[in-house]
This record gives structure tokens, C-alpha cells and sequence, in this order.
């Protein structure tokens, strides 16, 4: 209930202020914002497939500008255009759709609605939807892309999912060494003299095994690895 209050961003500028704290994480940015750039040309010929010709040239500066004024609030992420702009039209949304659902998330973030949101429905229960439009994203890129590229997008799509195991295998590796130790029949929780030999997240459990080398291999540094 303490976070349900009208708090409006705030500007954030201790990033620019001390580069030092954001140079760790520019391995990440960089892929992320060649990701974003490509969909933003993307989702621009998508639309351009249902007949809406946009400049290109200023849909890159509208994301490039939208991107600098939220980093100012503390956004690491960079901003591009709606995806899915063939169904929007379909249900006959113009710029008004558009604009409702920037003021509708100004309404729920500044307003700590989102708490109570993510409260009520569990992450768990969100991710299907992030799912279903990933699925949807890449059914509408396939849509615009010559069947002769389909295999190039299959294989791009291999680094995602080797990513994804090795997320999935290391929060399980981990789970287990936090339910505790059995030392003759008797259980020992986790920290009282006792812990796993090598940490589920850590770089050494990878490289027990040659299988298990090659999916942190595949799986590291995926976006930039699909995106080549």
C-alpha cells in the first residue's frame, strides 16, 4: 500500500555523472541498441507491407530522441516503434491508440499501480504474453523476409534459445543447493558448514563438462551473436 502514490520520474543523472559506473555494462548496451535500431526498421517495413509508407530517417531520430530523454529518468532501455503495426490498423487504431497508451503507462508507473499489478499476477503469469508477442514478431519478420533468408533467420534464433537454457539450468542448479545437504540422513541448510562444491551461477559449473562449455559458449553473448 506504501507504494501506491502519485510519484512522478524524477530526473536521474548519476550515470552522466560518473561514466566509470555505466563502462562495465556497454558490452550489453551496444548489441541492445543495434537490436533496437534493426526493429525499428523492421516494424517500419512491416508497416510498409500494409500499404503505410513512414520515413525511416525520422523514425530513427523519434527513437534516438525518446531514447535520450528517458535515460535522463534512469531508462536503460532504448525506445522504438510499436510492433505489430498490420493488427493496430487491422482494429483500426491511428495515432490516438498510440498516444492513450503512452499517457495509460504515465498512469499506472507514476501512480505505484504497477506494484499492485506484478502483486496480483506473478511474473509467471506475465511471461506468456511476452512469449505470444515474440512469436508474433517473428511470424510478421518472416512475412517480409525472402523465403531464401529463412534459414540464416532460424539459425539466428539458436544463440536465444541456448541463452534461455543456460538461465534455466543455472536457476535450477542453484534451487537445488539452496534446499540443503543430506549428511547421514540428516539435513543440513545451506550455509551451516555446508554448500555446494561449485556454484550453480557461477563460470566454473560450465566448465565441468564439454557439453556444458558449449551452451555457455552458444548462449553467451547472444544478441550480438544473432544479430551477425
Amino acid at each position: 500500500a506504501d507504494q501506491v502514490g502519485w510519484k512522478p520520474a524524477e530526473l536521474y543523472l548519476t550515470p552522466f555523472e560518473d561514466p566509470s559506473r555505466v563502462m562495465p555494462y556497454v558490452g550489453i548496451a551496444i548489441p541492445l541498441a543495434l537490436t533496437v535500431a534493426i526493429g525499428s526498421i523492421q516494424i517500419r517495413a512491416m508497416a510498409a507491407n500494409t500499404g503505410d509508407e513512414f520515413n525511416l530517417c525520422w523514425t530513427m531520430v523519434g527513437d534516438g530522441v525518446a531514447t535520450i530523454i528517458a535515460s535522463f529518468f534512469g531508462s536503460p532501455w532504448g525506445m522504438t516503434v510499436f510492433i505489430g503495426h498490420g493488427a493496430f490498423k487491422a482494429m483500426g487504431a491511428q495515432v490516438g491508440y498510440s498516444a492513450m497508451t503512452g499517457v495509460a503507462f504515465i498512469i499506472v508507473c507514476w501512480s505505484g499501480l504497477s506494484s499492485v499489478v506484478l502483486s496480483i499476477f506473478p511474473a509467471e503469469v506475465l511471461n506468456p504474453i511476452i512469449l505470444y508477442v515474440g512469436l508474433v514478431v517473428c511470424v510478421e519478420a518472416l512475412e517480409i523476409t525472402p523465403p531464401r533468408h529463412w534459414p540464416a533467420f532460424c539459425v539466428a534464433l539458436v544463440p536465444g534459445f541456448f541463452n534461455w537454457a543456460l538461465q534455466v539450468a543455472s536457476d535450477f542448479a542453484a534451487a537445488v543447493c539452496d534446499q540443503g545437504f543430506l549428511i547421514n540422513g540428516v539435513l543440513v541448510e545451506a550455509g551451516d558448514n555446508a554448500a555446494c562444491a561449485v556454484s550453480g551461477r557461477s563460470s566454473e559449473a560450465w566448465s565441468l563438462t564439454s557439453t556444458l562449455a558449449a551452451v555457455r559458449a552458444f548462449g553467451k553473448g547472444y544478441i550480438l551473436t544473432s544479430i551477425v
